[in-house]
C-alpha cells in the first residue's frame, strides 16, 4: 500500500506513455451479509489490491467504470505493455 493513499499508474494510450494517478477509494456495496463488497475488481490473493487499482486506473482513462468494462482484451494488454496485440478470429468448429 502506498504511504500516502495516491497510486501513479502507467499505460500505453496510442502508443504513448500515460500515467494516471488514483486514490485507494473504491465504490462499495453491502452484500446480503451486510458486509461491504468492492462493486468493481476483485482482491487477489493475500488480499492484494492490484486489481482494483487497475480497474480503477483504467476506468480514469476511459471517463468512468462502464466505458472501461465493456473493452477487448487485446486493447488492455496493449495498455499495459506497449507491445502490438493483434487479434485473429476464425469460424467456430464444426461449421462448414
Amino acid at each position: 500500500m502506498a504511504q500516502n493513499g495516491v497510486y501513479n499508474v502507467r499505460f500505453f494510450v496510442r502508443g504513448k506513455p500515460w500515467v494516471v494517478s488514483i486514490d485507494d477509494y473504491f465504490p462499495m456495496l453491502l452484500n446480503s451479509d451486510d458486509e461491504p463488497e468492492l462493486l468493481v475488481g476483485a482482491m487477489g490473493g493475500g488480499n492484494s489490491m492490484w486489481g482494483p487499482l487497475l480497474v480503477k486506473a483504467w476506468a480514469k482513462i476511459k471517463g468512468n467504470y462502464l466505458n472501461g468494462k465493456f473493452d477487448l482484451t487485446a486493447n488492455g494488454m496493449r495498455a499495459l505493455t506497449g507491445a502490438p496485440v493483434f487479434d485473429y478470429y476464425s469460424a467456430e468448429f464444426g461449421e462448414s
